[in-house]
């Protein structure tokens, strides 16, 4: 036989104390399950693209493709200055492996450089603006160049002059290279395999040998050699 409604009633009011406390003590601890059972968030990353401002980009890289002599390996410690020291957009770990990876692109090794610098600096509208901007000047004194200076001119009076630029960009070389092995936690062997590299390249290019290829070659050189070593140090420790 089925209690009443009002005896359900009176049961239901009856409930001890006790119980109505391990009552609400499940319904909370069902609350907090609901609460804190959630997807895994992922950790923020660090954007790729830093976001500097692209007029500023444009007005640097105008510069640099005014003032800088030599290409990228000889203008290593002009970058530096002006994209590590004085602005801070890159740290010199991230340069360093911006120079090594232009160096193995099949490209030209500055515009390489210089395209990944801009694109780690604002995306891809900065890596195609800046680029054009690093090459104007550039091609704008080249082509002054053809219209004032004639090829007899060149392979003549100015002959003596071309040769004097060929050593003043290995004089810059060579001073990089001895300015990133002072800089660069080298030392003992790994310090005297760089300057025994530096000066091959310069002897090479003295000789004849197209300094380009003297250059990429020291280069080369000096990843293998020192940056080998330097991984397998670091690996160990």
């Amino acid at each position: 036989m089925s209690e009443t409604p009002d005896v359900q009633k009176d049961t239901a009011s009856k409930q001890s104390p006790a119980d109505s406390i391990a009552d609400n003590t499940k319904s909370r601890t069902a609350n907090c399950l609901a609460v804190t059972v959630c997807p895994a968030v992922e950790p923020e990353r660090e954007p790729l693209c830093k976001q500097v401002p692209l007029t500023g980009l444009i007005g640097l890289f105008l510069l640099l493709g005014t003032t800088m002599f030599g290409g990228m390996l000889a203008g290593t410690q002009k970058l530096e200055q002006e994209l590590v020291d004085r602005r801070g957009w890159l740290t010199a770990q991230e340069l360093q492996a911006i120079i090594i990876a232009a160096t193995l692109i099949p490209s030209p090794k500055f515009v390489g450089l210089a395209a990944q610098v801009k694109y780690r600096l604002n995306g891809w509208k900065g890596s195609v603006v800046s680029v054009l901007a690093l090459l104007l000047p550039g091609s704008l004194m080249v082509l002054l160049a053809a219209v004032l200076l004639s090829p007899e001119l060149l392979a003549g009076p100015l002959r003596p002059l071309q040769r004097a630029i060929g050593v003043a960009i290995v004089g810059v070389l060579f001073g990089n290279a001895y300015h990133q092995l002072q800089s660069g936690k080298y030392k003992g062997r790994d310090k005297t395999v760089g300057i025994i590299i530096a000066i091959a390249v310069a002897a090479a290019a003295m000789a004849g040998i197209p300094l380009l290829i003297a250059a990429g070659v020291g280069f080369a050189a000096g990843i293998y050699f020192i940056g080998k070593r330097g991984g397998r140090s670091q690996d160990g420790a």
